[in-house]
Parts: structure tokens; C-alpha cells; sequence
């Protein structure tokens, strides 16, 4: 069995020549540089190379694994009882020989160790400390189906489907515009705003976005300026070589209670797609949760159409070991 030690700081280069050799599918982005893989994990704030392992055959890695904290639901800080295990890589040459195996259970090991009472793997909307531009394309939404060996990995170590995601594209090279007369009666009704930031961005939209050249579209009504729908975009140019595309994300669809199902927010994702396009923009990707049918729905008539989908797991018998651990102190995420 090789070794398995914590990151160092050396380990870089070497994981970037793992990553790209792996084969992840097209939700992973290939690494041309190191700052694409820093800014997802170890520039983070709480990044703590303790919960970063390296696998090692003979002086060569052939796996990392990594996991960290969830986030807490206002998005105001880290979660103090959940956490999840957002990565386990193993070279292709390395594996079926319990690489894999070992690396989730020395991270499922750390995260217990920290009062953690529920895991998760799979880093996914409300537990994605690592990974945004890195892997899931828009957004980290579990592992993909692109990825087909994750599920059954998973499974068999007593996780079980907890979150679903729907990875939706559009080709703003070919398609036009969908129109209805529905459509144009709310065009008259609103207007299109981009902002560089939300109203009240939380210490998580900072986090997530601060690197990245992040906007935000808004949908309001040209009478009384009222709030509709928004939905937030990132510029996805890690992802240009893989996809062959100039590429923008867009995650976190929000439409007013009272306007939806009423066409509201496919207008807004057609109006974002339209202004994308005088950007120059050729591939526009959305994530959504399977829970979101009004979402979906809107997505669909909007043109965007099935690229992926995502899973996260929970573990089932996940339990804390240390019950006064369970508070999630800063100190207690050491830098590297």
C-alpha cells in the first residue's frame, strides 16, 4: 500500500500533473498552470493540509484526497457539524489496489477528529468549501456522471444519494433566441441590470467569488424598479481548452415567490444569454437541483438543454466521536 501523508507545499506541481492525467470528465478543468488549483483549495481561509492527503507509490503520487467544512446556511461562516470529502483522485495506473478506499477513510477520520457529525462527499451547494472553478463546471454539484466511476465507489462505502443536480448548456453560437407571446409581454414589463456584486454579498459569496470575475444579472420591473428574479454569472475560462468554448456559468437562479412559474425566469436566463452573446460568449452552463422543477422548466424553455448531472452522498453512519469537538474554531484550520 504506498504512503499516505499530509500536503506539503511541494506537492503542487505534482498534483496538477495528476489531475490532468486522471480523466475526471468534462466537468474537470485542465490545468495549465498551479493558480487555477490554488485559488479552488489552498488559498482558501480555512485550508488546512491536515485534511489534504497524498498518496505515494515509491516517491510518486498517485492519489490525493481532500475534505473540509460545510458552510452554514446564512453563508456567514463555516458549518460546526458537517463536512465533506471533496475529492479522492487516483491515477489510472494506481488503481483497484485500495488506494481510493484508504484516502476516504483517513479523511473520514480527520473530519470526526474536528466534532464532524454528518459527512458528505461530494462538494455541493451549501458544502462546496473546495472546488468552484476546479471541478462541476458553474458550480461543484456532487460527483458527475461524466465521472462514472464515482457513484459506485461511493455505494459500496456506505454512502447513499443525498443531493441531485441537473447540468444544463446552451450554444450561443447556433441556437436563437426562444420567443412566445408570453415572452414578449414580460419584455415590455422589465428591464436587464448587471451588477458586479449582490446587494448584500455574505462572507461566503466573497469567498466563492472574490477571485473569479463574477457578475450578477437582475430582472426588474420598469415601473417601481421592483426586484424580480437575479441569478449570478462567473467567466468559466479554465474550462476553454476542455470544452473548446469562451464560457460563462450561472448559478443560483432566485425568483420572487410571486413570479414564479409565470415566465419570469426563463425571460431572465434568455436576456442574460442574449447579453452573453454581445460578449462574445459562446457556452453558457447552468446547475440546478432536481428539486427545482419550476427551475428546470424554465431552463428548458430558455433552450438550454441536458449536459450532466450531479450527485452528492451522505454517509450513513456518520456519527461524532468527539462530541465536545464540535465547534469549528479557525485556529483549528491551520495554513499550510
Amino acid at each position: 500500500m504506498p504512503e499516505i501523508r499530509p500536503f506539503r507545499n511541494g506537492d503542487v506541481p505534482d498534483l496538477v500533473r495528476l489531475w490532468n492525467e486522471s480523466d475526471l470528465g468534462r466537468g474537470a478543468a485542465h490545468l495549465n498552470s498551479v493558480e487555477v488549483l490554488e485559488s479552488a483549495t489552498f488559498n482558501r481561509s480555512y485550508f488546512d493540509h491536515r485534511g489534504c492527503l497524498m498518496a505515494l507509490d515509491e516517491g510518486k503520487l498517485v492519489g490525493f484526497g481532500l475534505a473540509g467544512p460545510a458552510i452554514s446556511p446564512d453563508r456567514s461562516s463555516l458549518d460546526l457539524q458537517r463536512g465533506v470529502i471533496c475529492f479522492v483522485v487516483v491515477h489510472p495506473s494506481a488503481r483497484r489496489r485500495g488506494i481510493g478506499r484508504a484516502l476516504v477513510h483517513r479523511l473520514e477520520q480527520y473530519l470526526r477528529t474536528r466534532g464532524v457529525q454528518t459527512i458528505y462527499a461530494g462538494p455541493h451547494r451549501g458544502a462546496d468549501p473546495f472546488g468552484f472553478g476546479l471541478y462541476g463546471g458553474c458550480r461543484p454539484s456532487g460527483f458527475l456522471r461524466s465521472d462514472p466511476a464515482a457513484e459506485p465507489f461511493f455505494l459500496s462505502l456506505g454512502y447513499c444519494p443525498d443531493a441531485r443536480y441537473e447540468i444544463k448548456i446552451r450554444d450561443l453560437t447556433t441556437a436563437r433566441d426562444p420567443t412566445s407571446a408570453r415572452l414578449m409581454t414580460i419584455r415590455r414589463q422589465v428591464m436587464l441590470a448587471i451588477d458586479e456584486r449582490p446587494d448584500q454579498p455574505t462572507w461566503w459569496w466573497y469567498e466563492q467569488y472574490g477571485r473569479a470575475e463574477a457578475f450578477r444579472f437582475h430582472l426588474r420591473m420598469r415601473r417601481g424598479g421592483e426586484m424580480i428574479a437575479s441569478i449570478n454569472a462567473v467567466r468559466l475560462d479554465q474550462y476553454a481548452d476542455k470544452w473548446q468554448a469562451n464560457a460563462v456559468g450561472l448559478v443560483d437562479l432566485d425568483v420572487s415567490p410571486d413570479y414564479r412559474g409565470k415566465g419570469f425566469g426563463q425571460t431572465l436566463l434568455v436576456e442574460a444569454c442574449r447579453e452573453l452573446r454581445q460578449q462574445n460568449v459562446g457556452l453558457v452552463e447552468l446547475s440546478l437541483p432536481m428539486d427545482n422543477p419550476i427551475g428546470l422548466r424554465a431552463a428548458t424553455n430558455a433552450g438550454f438543454v441536458f449536459a450532466d448531472s450531479g450527485m452528492a452522498y451522505r454517509l450513513n453512519s456518520s456519527s461524532p466521536h468527539d462530541p465536545g469537538a464540535a465547534l469549528w474554531a479557525p485556529e483549528r484550520f491551520g495554513h499550510r
